[in-house]
């Protein structure tokens, strides 16, 4: 039972570290971002939104992904098959690779 108990508990942990971690990281380059506005906003193409927004966007989902986390753990961790949850809440900060992708690769 101990052991059970224990596979549980790796993934929120694992995933709070890595994201805390990853929001600490990511916030210098987001702060940055708005360098990319220097001209002004209305002149501004959709790779330059796409990477505002793909920034700070990771910054923000990787920050509340932490408590998330252990929401989702707390509300499915007496319920057998709802790992899926957990799952897709620990990896909701990955969506921003979409518009930061998008802003790499047209800008």
């Amino acid at each position: 039972m101990e052991d059970k108990k224990a596979a549980n508990l790796a993934l929120p942990i694992i995933a709070s570290i890595l994201w805390a971690i990853v929001a600490v990281l990511a916030f210098v380059p987001a702060v940055m971002t708005v360098m990319v506005f220097d001209s002004g906003t209305e002149g501004a193409n959709a790779w330059q939104w796409s990477l505002f927004y793909g920034m700070w966007g990771l910054v923000i989902l990787s920050t509340c992904a932490v408590p998330g986390i252990w929401i989702a753990w707390a509300l499915t961790r007496k319920r057998d098959g709802l790992l899926w949850i957990r799952l897709v809440v620990a990896l909701m900060p990955l969506i921003t690779i979409v518009p930061i992708t998008y802003a790499w690769f047209n800008g």
